[in-house]
């Protein structure tokens, strides 16, 4: 004899997984959730509705094995193992560092991270900042993006070591830094948004990496910021309003692309009054404002303090994508 849940009038919701039964003569073995689990019945029993005892052992019986299940593949994701050099932890929810949590000084954020929260490191009155100071990332890091203000005023910070596969750095995350000195922004990354490093006043270097993907400068990203010189990526577009402007010890402009971006007026506004924007031989677009209002040359011989370290000559441009620039 078969059954079936219109057999068992069941209401509570649990009951209507699906019944499977076994015949093997008589009696019947009913296996509700088909998981080995058998409750022998006999023929007398299938009166449901009228055998509230029986129906008070299924519902413990179904109940027991959902839990018993839940229980034997219930994994708890371990936490992700932080190492601060006071010993301290993140906190970390999931992949998303959301709190500098208990580390003071360096801290080797974990590999599994994707993301760095709002205001993670970030200090919104300024009266007490993150005690973190160097923050690098564990190899293989699968960092995608950090978020807007999460090194906010992070005034204690004094170095951070990009991971390749970053890809968006959002708005003001490094603004207000004012001990950053240097950044380099890996070739991955496509977005910087407005204001990312606004007033980080001694952040003189900022290094793209060969191969950048980075494809617009975007509003005030490097406004007041200590910035001595910067070549921007041939794959560089747009550059908006106030992306350089009152950077006054900027210097030195190196452009790696022979056709200038779409610069606004004011993307240089108030750098050094003796600033040299340089260009490709026969490069196009820098004989208009902004530009006609700074001084635009070809490319001299110049030192590219890269790792490798090379002499560009005016005529090189494969060389070029490792700035910063020292003449």
């Amino acid at each position: 004899m078969a059954l079936s849940n219109s057999d068992l009038k069941l209401t509570n919701p649990l009951h209507f997984l699906p019944v499977r039964t076994k015949s093997r003569g008589n009696p019947t073995f009913l296996d509700p959730l088909g998981l080995g689990i058998v409750l022998a019945l006999s023929e007398t029993d299938f009166a449901f509705e009228k055998t509230k005892a029986l129906m008070t052992i299924l519902k413990k019986l179904v109940l027991a094995t959902l839990l018993s299940l839940v229980a034997a593949n219930f994994v708890a994701s371990p936490a992700l193992a932080t190492m601060c050099s006071n010993g301290g932890s993140l906190t970390i929810s999931g992949t998303t560092v959301t709190g500098e949590g208990d580390c003071v000084g360096s801290v080797v954020i974990p590999k599994e991270v994707t993301s760095i929260a709002s205001w993670a490191f970030g200090d919104f009155s300024g009266t007490s900042p993150s005690p973190v100071t160097i923050v690098t990332f564990e190899a293989g890091s699968q960092l995608v993006e950090i978020k807007g203000y999460a090194f906010y005023k992070s005034t204690n910070m004094t170095s951070i070591t990009l991971p390749s596969g970053l890809q968006t750095i959002w708005d003001e995350a490094f603004a207000f830094n004012y001990e950053l000195a240097s950044i380099n922004i890996p070739s991955t990354v496509t977005d910087i948004k407005r204001d990312a490093f606004l007033q980080a006043a001694k952040l003189t270097s900022a290094v793209f990496e060969a191969g950048s993907a980075l494809t617009t400068i975007e509003t005030g990203t490097f406004r007041q910021t200590g910035l001595q010189s910067i070549l921007i990526p041939a794959s560089v577009s747009t550059i908006q309003d106030s992306a350089f402007s009152s950077a006054t010890s900027l210097k030195t402009v190196v452009f790696e692309g022979s056709v200038a971006p779409m610069t606004a007026p004011n993307a240089f506004y108030n750098i050094d009054a003796g600033a040299v924007v340089y260009v490709p031989s026969g490069a196009t677009g820098f004989s208009v404002s902004p530009y006609s209002g700074i001084t635009v040359a070809p490319w001299p011989n110049v030192t590219f303090d890269a790792q490798s370290g090379s002499n560009v000559s005016a005529q090189q441009t494969t060389s070029v994508a490792s700035a910063p620039v020292t003449t």
